[in-house]
């Protein structure tokens, strides 16, 4: 194989904040790094699956701009429970594959992998509601085009971590399960949220979550909190080719 796959770039949870005393405080820092090492593998798009600040607040907005104009390809944005979708979009104007108002579902139509984006955040909410009127825009988005093989992407992971994240994870995942059932040129599901990388599946497609840029956390199973981990920041690299499908690598920075 001589022609070089695409490749598709995906981070989350980066928590980008400018708040003092703010638990993960070297988040842009660290952000920074991971932007550094993703310039070495040449992504031809990056994907940020949600909680992109901590807060929501304008200031972290524009600290998160300026951070991403060193990013070495093309950025896409979804939100997370931590994001503000109204200030995320006034942010980022010239993002014109965002609607004008939440909720901020998208699909990119321009890249091999087609890509169809469902945000499924409330404010106020550290869980995520997929409802039937987010059932109703992910068909009709998923049928527009049944032949490009596609992503799915979500901030709440739509199975069971058999952790406490199972508390805020994703109400509705079984009125997701049954859109994906429909849809069988979907080839994977990427979320975040639980800021480490863990596989799952829902319905015929593999879903990954991504690890955070921002801070780790060790799986409890125990029904007890998450303790933090001292991990470097993480990325997923999702490799595409049609003939050989897709390869999904956990990387580290």
């Amino acid at each position: 194989m001589t022609d070089r796959p695409f490749l598709l770039a995906q981070i989350s949870d980066l928590h980008v904040t400018d708040r003092p005393g703010a638990k993960t405080p070297d988040a842009a820092a660290r952000l920074q790094r991971v932007l550094g090492a993703l310039a070495a593998h040449r992504p031809d798009a990056i994907l940020a699956t949600g909680d992109l600040v901590d807060e929501g607040s304008a200031s972290e907005y524009a600290l998160l701009r300026e951070i991403l104009a060193d990013a070495p390809a093309p950025v896409f944005l979804l939100p997370g429970n931590h994001d503000d979708a109204s200030a995320l979009r006034r942010a980022f104007l010239e993002h014109a594959y965002l609607p004008e108002q939440p909720p901020l579902c998208f699909t990119l139509e321009h890249l091999p992998l087609r890509v169809v984006a469902v945000d499924q955040t409330f404010p106020g909410l550290e869980g995520g509601l997929f409802m039937p009127e987010h059932a109703e825009w992910m068909h009709a988005a998923l049928s527009a085009d049944p032949a490009t093989p596609t992503i799915v992407a979500l901030h709440h992971p739509p199975f069971l971590m058999h952790t406490r994240f199972d508390e805020v994870g994703l109400d509705g995942a079984d009125l997701f399960t049954a859109v994906i059932e429909r849809h069988p040129q979907v080839r994977r599901i990427v979320c975040g949220h639980v800021h480490r990388a863990v596989i799952g599946r829902v319905a015929h497609a593999d879903v990954m979550t991504c690890p955070s840029t921002a801070q780790a956390f060790t799986p409890n199973f125990d029904d007890e909190s998450a303790p933090a981990a001292d991990d470097p920041p993480g990325y997923l690299l999702h490799a595409w080719r049609p003939r050989a499908g897709l390869a999904t690598f956990v990387m580290s920075a």
